[in-house]
């Protein structure tokens, strides 16, 4: 009889986790955390951030009366002097920017090209403003080649350096191969390739 009853008194085990793993990858789950979220947000600003607030409040205030009157002019004028340099930085950077603005101005000019948008390619850092002119008149000079040709194409008439590469970097003139042909554009990254291991 006594093992009747230690069989009775063993625990059923259940497992319920198919169920768990169900409801945390289920949307109610999300809608619950959410809300709990939600919640907790909205308890911790009612309750905990105006006694934080306060306090922050209360202790500065506390330090500055602690200070000497020596001290808080000190603190005054460390606040001035980080503004003041704030200042000079910032205008050192507009003359910067404006000074290379205006080579970079010279430079869309002497490549015919208009300044309108300058200010999407000059940077306060000579270097980068330089590669970035560079790329930028490469580029505006072939559109504008291509539309020239576009429009003069229909009459059989051929734009003046269509045909020729005007890279500004490499400095090489190779022509352009006209076709899709796999084979000419093979031959021409070829040339490109020998011109620029001649060149270094």
């Amino acid at each position: 009889m006594s093992e009747e009853i230690k069989k009775e008194e063993q625990p059923i085990v259940v497992d319920n986790s198919n169920v768990i793993e169900e409801y945390k990858n289920s949307q109610a789950y999300i809608d619950d955390v959410n809300a709990l979220k939600g919640k907790w947000a909205e308890a911790y600003k009612a309750d905990k951030l105006p006694g934080m607030v306060d306090k922050e409040v209360e202790t500065r205030l506390r330090a500055r009366e602690t200070k000497t009157p020596e001290q808080i002019k000190f603190d005054e004028y460390e606040t001035k002097l980080a503004a003041m340099q704030n200042q000079i930085a910032e205008k050192e950077v507009f003359e910067m920017r404006s000074k290379n603005k205006e080579l970079a101005r010279g430079k869309f000019k002497e490549a015919g090209l208009p300044d309108t948008l300058l200010d999407f390619f000059v940077s306060e850092d000579e270097t980068k403003t330089n590669d970035n002119i560079g790329i930028a008149i490469e580029a505006l000079t072939g559109f504008k080649t291509s539309i020239k040709q576009d429009a003069l194409g229909n009459n059989n008439i051929k734009v003046p350096g269509s045909d020729v590469v005007t890279d500004t970097k490499t400095g090489h003139g190779i022509p352009v191969p006209t076709s899709a042909n796999p084979k000419e554009w093979e031959a021409y990254h070829k040339k490109v390739r020998d011109f620029n291991r001649n060149k270094g």
